[in-house]
């Protein structure tokens, strides 16, 4: 069955980081995304090595790949010929490198009128930091999120990927098919600036916003879900393991309150002179059973409990298993993968996987047969280098 971008074509020049989360999740709802490397000999001339970017990680998934030499006039008009099929565009070059590559949006603009390009850089398309380098840990902590994470007594804890993928691909992703939309009303595609670092700045938009109102420092501690308070945080149990607990509402939280045996708390959820108090109750109680007797017990009671999942317990989780969310996929070569379904579950358009390793060279004749060329063509331009 189609999924919902069905006859969407979006065209990746972006790759990793930002490019590649959205590619994924535009793949996995159906759009044909088509993701442009450098040939093999091309990537090997400049890196001394062999490469084949279509297998780095499972960000490829549900994408084809085409090898194309932009810097050959070539490989270049083999690129404008496909990008006239595409209805976006996705780049992830620093501001600078399009328009020596000639995949500048004024140029493309020219190609197909139609066309949604999207830039999705770290610090975006302009700025005084839009050509600097960077990656998640320096997106993050410009943005101030790294500053809100962590251990309030110890040093700003950046969090994996989180710029990459929720400041940066996903907003690609909202970026992009708001463009769409308005194409439909407009006719004409627009350029579409997504940086990582603006992504993560509306991720932590209600804190900035929370310091401008109130004219008070907001820092790792200071803020309710900045574990300020007892109760909204996690605890270690018995057997090492962690729990994590956050009833805000009173209802929960007294729940939480009673299940404990502590209901002489009830009334003080939000005292500052019970926090040091409230917090040694919860560390003791807390290490007297282990972490899946407490989920056990507390999860059903309204209690706003849950486990800590180190990522290898993810998958045996039930909730997870009855939601297929961890799925398993063959491998082209054989084997099984094992990795997280598509994110949204659409009732009458559903998400899939059709391919998880796309291959350089495997979709050349499909895309390049879209675009118009003979097989005498593809041929030649296989021939000569500029195209795998």
């Amino acid at each position: 069955m189609a999924g919902p971008l069905e006859g969407i074509r979006y065209l990746d020049l972006a790759r990793v980081g930002p490019g590649g989360h959205c590619s994924r999740i535009l793949a996995d709802m159906g759009a044909y995304v088509i993701r442009v490397v450098e040939p093999a000999a091309s990537a090997a001339r400049r890196s001394g090595v062999p490469v084949d970017e279509s297998r780095t990680y499972s960000l490829r998934r549900n994408t084809r790949v085409i090898g194309l030499d932009l810097k050959s006039d070539a490989g270049r008009q083999v690129f404008y010929s496909i990008a006239k099929t595409a209805d976006a565009l996705g780049v992830g070059f620093r501001a600078s490198t399009p328009n020596r590559l000639g995949v500048d949006y004024s140029t493309m603009a020219k190609v197909n009128p139609r066309l949604v390009y999207c830039s999705m850089t770290g610090y975006g398309a302009t700025g005084p930091y839009a050509d600097y380098v960077g990656h998640d840990i320096n997106y993050q902590a410009l943005s101030g999120l790294a500053s809100l994470t962590g251990n309030p007594e110890h040093k700003p804890h950046p969090s994996g990927t989180l710029g990459d993928a929720a400041g940066g691909g996903m907003q690609g992703v909202i970026g992009i098919l708001a463009a769409i939309v308005s194409r439909s009303r407009t006719g004409a595609g627009q350029f579409v600036d997504v940086g990582a670092t603006d992504g993560l700045l509306n991720v932590v938009h209600r804190w900035i916003e929370m310091e401008y109102e109130t004219g008070e420092r907001i820092t790792r501690g200071s803020e309710m879900t900045l574990r300020k308070y007892p109760w909204y945080d996690t605890y270690e149990t018995k057997d090492g393991k962690f729990l994590s607990i956050g009833p805000v509402e009173p209802y929960f939280y007294a729940n939480l309150c009673k299940a404990l045996g502590c209901e002489d708390f009830i009334e003080h959820q939000y005292d500052d002179a019970r926090i040091g108090e409230m917090r040694m109750t919860f560390t003791e109680i807390f290490l007297t059973r282990t972490r899946d007797d407490w989920v056990a017990e507390l999860m059903p009671k309204d209690c706003c409990v849950a486990p800590v999942y180190e990522l290898h317990e993810i998958g045996s989780d039930p909730h997870f298993k009855s939601r297929d969310s961890i799925i398993a996929v063959e491998r082209p070569e054989g084997g099984i993968a094992r990795q997280v379904a598509p994110m949204t579950k659409f009732g009458s358009t559903p998400s899939n996987v059709q391919n998880v390793e796309p291959r350089l060279g495997e979709f050349t004749l499909e895309i390049l047969d879209s675009a118009g060329y003979s097989p005498s063509e593809i041929e030649s331009l296989i021939a000569t280098g500029s195209v795998a």
